[in-house]
């Protein structure tokens, strides 16, 4: 075993696409028993499956079926064959099966069968056009998945570049026929579709073995990859052992309030705390308008190519403002290095993961009593002395907690706050709907 690649991925590299700088691949899988439609995007050589669909109760063996039913009704009619024994259903199964592959290049077979149980010779001419008008039904099934993917994937069929074949009932040409009504345009089918996700694993696996270089080289990624978060916390983006090219990306937000500007910082390793982590690079995001903290919505993506290149992006999303820079991650780490990270993450796991739980404990205090301390500046006539004498008290006790080191009693405390100022948040909310409406004639309304 040199490396797991997804069926979808083969079938579009044993076609060459992965040559191709960007396009959308639909793949179009209907075997014996199931039957899958996968939408890749290629965008730099990065695969990105954006959506999938499918029918595991749907495949060629159901036209096989269908046309076991006609030539059982046609037995008992003409012959009174009533029940076949196990032997002759094996028989009427190949002969229905020979027959379906057969019309997919001639235009009429001969059905032949010696029931020998039953002394009954049975033959009879099948046409394509029969045998189509029996597996309509069934291949018509497939196109509810295909739009439904198409409709996932936010594309219509005039958006999708190339469509992929695979599966040995897409021989038949009322499915090749079906898939160009619905994707409208040929698909690939010079291949193999029994053989040509094979052929794409074993094209990989040519490239593995150093016998070839003009085709992507699928790669894994040796050790975590992501960004410092508050409290010094290692927010991973791409785990260890993710295939490359890839390419992922999550959203984060500010801590504290007016942040014109945002460190990213990008670490490598499996350790829960950047300390413990091999630091690649940092950039600054800016500027950002000064906003309260949770207000900015910040996207970092971070994109491995072929060649192992490491693309880090942060965007703000309010502004469009984007800035990064690129790394190439594996540099300078030997083997040694890599195993001694790796074992060094599974010896301290259990204390970097109490450790971890305390930090995010108490991060989410501090926002709590951030925010609790907010709204009681800005909004002191909303609450009485008694019920902000209850709260400054919760918020204490939090603060207590939070100086400490057991997250259970910070968790305890902030949801002991929490219930306390419920009531005060409610009327905060209350009032503000209202003076949102204050300021609006009733057509706005």
């Amino acid at each position: 075993m040199l490396r797991i690649l997804n069926e979808p991925t083969a079938a579009a590299l044993a076609y060459g696409l992965d040559r191709e700088r960007q396009g959308i691949v639909a793949v179009y899988d209907f075997g014996g028993g199931t039957f899958d439609i996968s939408i890749l995007k290629l965008d730099s050589g990065v695969y990105q499956v954006l959506a999938t669909g499918g029918d595991t109760y749907l495949g060629g063996d159901d036209i096989d079926q269908a046309l076991m039913v006609l030539l059982t009704r046609e037995l008992s009619d003409r012959h009174g064959v009533e029940a076949l024994t196990p032997r002759e259903l094996q028989q009427l199964r190949d002969a229905a099966e020979r027959a379906k592959k057969e019309t997919s290049f001639s235009q009429r077979v001969e059905i032949s069968l010696q029931l020998a149980d039953h002394d009954v010779a049975y033959t009879r001419t099948l046409t394509r056009e029969e045998l189509e008008s029996i597996a309509r039904p069934i291949v018509e099934r497939t196109v509810g998945p295909c739009r439904t993917a198409l409709e996932d994937a936010g594309l219509t069929p005039a958006e999708i570049d190339a469509v992929v074949l695979v599966g040995g009932s897409t021989r038949m040409p009322l499915v090749k026929r079906t898939v160009q009504e619905i994707f409208g345009k040929a698909p690939y089918d010079s291949l193999n579709p029994d053989e040509v996700v094979a052929v794409g694993a074993a094209i990989q696996a040519d490239v593995l073995g150093g016998n070839r270089r003009d085709t992507l080289l699928l790669d894994v990624v040796p050790l975590s990859l992501g960004i410092e978060t508050v409290g010094g916390m290692m927010s991973v983006l791409i785990p260890r052992n993710t295939t490359i090219p890839t390419q992922l990306r999550e959203h984060y937000t500010t801590f504290v309030d007016n942040q014109t500007g945002i460190n990213i910082n990008v670490y490598q390793g499996e350790r829960e705390f950047v300390r413990d982590n091999r630091h690649l690079a940092s950039f600054t995001l800016g500027p950002l308008p000064a906003l309260p903290a949770g207000m900015p919505k910040i996207e970092v993506t971070f994109t491995i190519d072929a060649d192992g290149i490491l693309h880090v992006r942060a965007r703000d999303m309010r502004t469009g403002t984007e800035q990064g820079m690129d790394i190439r991650p594996s540099y300078g780490l030997t083997e040694e290095e890599i195993r001694r990270m790796l074992m060094e993450s599974v010896e301290r796991a259990e204390q970097d993961i109490g450790e971890r739980m305390i930090a995010e404990a108490r991060n989410e205090s501090q926002a709590l009593l951030h925010a609790t301390r907010r709204t009681l500046e800005k909004h002191p006539d909303l609450i009485d002395a008694e019920e902000a004498q209850a709260v400054e008290s919760a918020i204490r006790h939090l603060e207590e907690a939070a100086a400490g080191q057991d997250h259970r009693s910070m968790r305890r405390a902030a949801e002991e706050l929490e219930r306390i100022t419920e009531p005060f948040a409610q009327r905060v909310l209350n009032s503000t709907v209202q003076s949102g409406f204050a300021k609006r004639g009733i057509e706005e309304v």
